[in-house]
């Protein structure tokens, strides 16, 4: 197999699998394909007329008929052609509503799947993909796919069968008219020619056109940090980089567009001088009528007008095949946490949890080496380690966002990886080590996690985060919109939204991934006390550096490099030797420090 071919199967290959996508509005597309048939038939039956017009009204006047005559017939002929104009421009109107529905059905899917995908693709995924190539897919990929629906898919078969019809009739009103047909050979060739070399060009447009969005994108997320360390210049450098990079791609592609598409429709347009030519002495020697030969000259005037067409469709095809290529390499990523078919929900239960040999490897790294342990329902557990000890890690398997390679997870005795995932979740109030809050009103981002939740859980469950007293002060309460990423409030106040977020949906259990970690010492004391009425039936799992909140839990567990080196309650676990003293003695030394710096 040639290098051309092997540059074409895959390109072939994602098209079909494109076309797929049709399928559903299959009734329209049999309509909108029966009313481009039809207006076809019409385009080619009005140079026909034209071509009886002229035949007729000249064979009269040769006959010696008079101007009363021939008016009548030519004014019959001028009606039919009308007639057949308007009716062919009812079926292109109403052809164009058909597209219109399909297209953007179609668009309007594929934009529904990439989204429900980004939604169940693994963290792991999420942590190596950039925000801006996901964005880039649902957006200018999809426009590339809808202008190659409208422009080749629903175009394309005219195209063809107007040629093919033209041709055949020019070759029945005389085989040698259609000498002037051979020239869609070359042109023909030219054009494939063309969209074998142009394909790699775009894509490799299209990947520089996802660094630029993914560099606009990182800017606008990190605006705090590029002014802080006063590096617009840099950026405004890096963006005008890629962005100067995508576009030189652009015209190189567009270059070679510009050296093919026109020499092949100059090739083409010979078609219509040698027409003139040849079929000239066929007139004159009888052979042919001089109405077959103005029909013949217009066909080929509109083969050449649809074959000018046939470069946008090249291009739009081969960007519309670069960029499926990419939304499908979306659609088939593994999703990493596969669901049970079926699976049941969690059921009911107080909430003991125990790990069983759990391990978990990350890249070639074991990030968490047979962990085992148990928790009675309604206990606080503390996880303590140092930066990479597998604390969250840890935290994560309970609501699968990874799997473990050895061992189970066992919530009320039901392994978790047999349970359905969205109940599981369900049960889980987490709250992140790095807050996220929605461009929404405050009462909104509290309720995500329980939609139907009422204004006076809301607020009450906000009171015990410590955060009702900051939200009421706020313009208009809890009815204040926050901002993207909640970039009108302080860490700590985005901290207590989210861990009432966390409990408002009454979960079985509560995970706090180091969540007072932003708030002061006196914040911390309420949000415990509130937390500790509220979690009196929850299991929950603290993960915390800091001694006041570790001293809340039942139970402490002490990691390092992924395995647990001590367990035990805060009291006994200071009496032995070993990393949870290490650094509780470390942070009493640094209060005692900052004390005598105050003084």
């Amino acid at each position: 197999m040639s290098q051309l071919d092997e540059q074409t199967k895959p390109s072939l290959k994602v098209i079909w699998r494109l076309l797929r996508h049709i399928k559903p509005y299959k009734g329209k597309a049999v309509l909108l394909y029966t009313l481009l048939f039809s207006g076809l038939g019409l385009d080619l039956f009005r140079p026909i007329i034209i071509a009886w017009t002229i035949d007729h009204v000249l064979k009269m006047v040769r006959s010696g008929a008079n101007q009363e005559q021939v008016i009548p017939l030519a004014l019959s002929y001028t009606l039919l052609y009308v007639g057949a104009s308007t009716l062919r421009n009812i079926f292109r109107f109403r052809r164009g509503l058909s597209q219109t529905a399909i297209v953007y059905g179609v668009i309007a899917d594929l934009k529904c799947k990439q989204y429900e995908k980004v939604q169940r693709l693994s963290l792991d995924f999420h942590g190596k993909s950039s925000s801006g190539e996901l964005i880039a897919r649902s957006t200018r990929d999809t426009e590339k796919i809808r202008l190659f629906l409208a422009l080749t898919v629903f175009m394309g078969p005219e195209i063809v069968f107007y040629v093919l019809g033209a041709s055949i009739i020019i070759l029945v009103w005389d085989v040698r008219l259609g000498a002037a047909l051979s020239m869609i050979i070359p042109t023909a060739y030219l054009m494939i020619k063309f969209a074998r070399k142009i394909r790699p060009m775009f894509k490799d447009a299209s990947d520089k056109y996802d660094k630029v969005t993914t560099v606009l994108q990182e800017n606008i997320a990190g605006a705090r940090v590029v002014r802080a360390f006063g590096q617009e210049g840099r950026e405004i450098k890096k963006f005008g980089g890629r962005a100067q990079a995508f576009t030189q791609q652009m015209i190189n592609a567009i270059a070679v567009w510009a050296e093919s598409i026109p020499f092949a429709m100059f090739i083409f347009r010979l078609s219509i001088p040698l027409a003139l030519f040849f079929g000239g002495v066929l007139v004159m020697r009888g052979s042919v009528t001089l109405g077959a030969l103005t029909a013949c000259s217009l066909y080929l005037v509109n083969i050449a007008e649809r074959m000018r067409s046939i470069g946008r469709m090249v291009d739009c095809t081969q960007q519309a095949s670069a960029s499926a290529g990419k939304i499908f390499d979306l659609l088939d990523e593994k999703e990493g946490i596969e669901e049970v078919n079926q699976a049941p929900p969690l059921a009911d239960g107080p909430g003991g949890v125990v790990f069983e040999n759990v391990s978990l490897t990350l890249g070639e790294k074991k990030v968490l080496n047979d962990i085992s342990f148990s928790v009675k329902p309604g206990a606080t557990i503390a996880l303590v380690g140092g930066t990479g000890s597998g604390k969250s890690l840890l935290i994560s398997l309970l609501g699968r966002f990874h799997d473990p390679d050895e061992g189970r997870i066992l919530i009320d005795g039901q392994d978790i990886t047999r349970v359905a995932l969205k109940s599981l979740r369900g049960e889980i109030g987490i709250v992140f080590q790095d807050t996220f809050l929605f461009s929404a009103s405050v009462a909104d981002n509290i309720a995500y996690g329980s939609p139907g939740a009422s204004a006076d859980d809301i607020a009450r469950y906000a009171e015990a985060a410590g955060a009702h007293s900051f939200i009421t002060g706020l313009e208009t309460g809890y009815d204040t919109i926050i901002g993207e990423r909640g970039v009108t409030l302080s860490g700590g106040q985005k901290q207590r939204i989210s861990i009432a977020r966390a409990v408002v949906s009454d979960p079985r259990l509560l995970v706090l991934d180091d969540a007072t970690a932003s708030v002061d010492s006196y914040t911390e004391r309420g949000i415990h006390e509130a937390l500790r009425e509220l979690s009196r039936d929850k299991t929950t799992f603290i993960i915390s550096q800091r001694m006041s909140t570790l001293q809340q839990a039942d139970s402490v567990i002490v990691l390092d490099e992924g395995k647990i080196v001590q367990t035990g309650t805060h009291a006994a676990l200071l009496r032995k030797s070993g990393i949870y003293r290490t650094i509780y003695e470390g942070q009493r030394l640094e209060q005692k420090v900052g004390k005598e710096d105050m003084a």
